[in-house]
Formats: structure tokens, C-alpha cells, sequence
């Protein structure tokens, strides 16, 4: 009977352990961005000052999805300038341009960031192992990589 009630925990921990190790390889890397995350490709963000709808495109015509809530915030990946303006919100989601909603856009500086981190998250990392750079036509290696530098640069 006690080693049923010592398992029962041991395996909670290994369902729910290996749940958030899920979760935190899911979570977008990006730079802080107020209450949210900025990410690459990412245009901008809105925050939803009064409840609004959340709207998809059919057939040409928008139809509301659900409402959002005050005080959230999320990605604008587009912008549409038809019905007075929608943002886009991703997965053909969109908020309409009203006083409920409050667009913001990145300064340079997040902008720099963001641009710097994909740099490393788009395998900077792996291909300088191997001596290959952005930008760099010709790997870092060994001795013999002099002789091909004067052959693509000249003397």
C-alpha cells in the first residue's frame, strides 16, 4: 500500500513535468515588449482599451468571432485598409481600427533587438561551429583557407 501512495506522486511529477518542458520549448523568443513579447515579424501591437470584437474574414465579409478583453494585448503581423482599417492579428484574425483599440508600433531600438536575436536563433550558432559566417564567403577552418582567400579576394 505505501509504495502505491509514494507512485502516485512520482508519477504526477513525470506527466506534469514533461507538460511545462512542452510548454516553455513553445514560447516564443523575442525581445520584452511592455505586457507581451515582440517577436520576429511581428509589426506592431494593439491593446484593447474598451471590449471589442475579434473578427475573421468570409467571404469577403467580416464576421465576429468573440469579444477581447480590456486590457489585453496582441501581435499585429498585418494591416488592412479596408473597413476603416483592421489590423491583423495572425491565423486570418483581425481587430477593427477604433478608439476601443490602441496600436503601437516597436521603437528602433526593440526593432535592433529583435534583428539581432533572429540573427542567433536562425542557427548562427551551428553554422560558426562549423566556420561558416553571414556575410562570409569563405568558411574558417584550417591552414589552407589563406590560399583560398586570394583566390576569391586576389592579392
Amino acid at each position: 500500500m505505501k509504495k502505491w501512495l509514494f507512485s502516485i506522486p512520482f508519477v504526477l511529477v513525470l506527466m506534469f513535468g514533461f507538460n511545462v518542458d512542452a510548454e516553455a520549448a513553445e514560447a516564443p523568443i523575442g525581445v520584452k515588449w511592455g505586457n507581451s513579447i515582440l517577436i520576429k515579424g511581428q509589426i506592431g501591437k494593439v491593446t484593447i482599451l474598451k471590449d471589442t470584437d475579434l473578427v475573421k474574414e468570409e467571404k469577403g465579409k467580416l464576421s465576429v468571432i468573440r469579444k477581447l478583453k480590456k486590457g489585453s494585448e496582441f501581435r499585429v503581423y498585418s494591416y488592412k485598409d479596408r473597413d476603416g482599417g483592421i489590423y491583423g492579428l495572425g491565423g486570418g484574425t483581425f481587430v477593427k481600427k477604433t478608439a476601443s483599440v490602441k496600436y503601437e508600433t516597436p521603437s528602433q531600438t526593440k526593432k535592433n533587438q529583435i534583428a539581432r536575436l533572429s540573427m542567433f536563433q536562425e542557427g548562427f550558432l551551428a553554422s560558426a561551429k562549423k566556420g561558416i559566417l553571414k556575410g562570409q564567403p569563405i568558411p574558417i577552418g584550417g591552414y589552407e583557407d589563406l590560399y583560398d582567400v586570394y583566390d576569391y579576394y586576389g592579392m
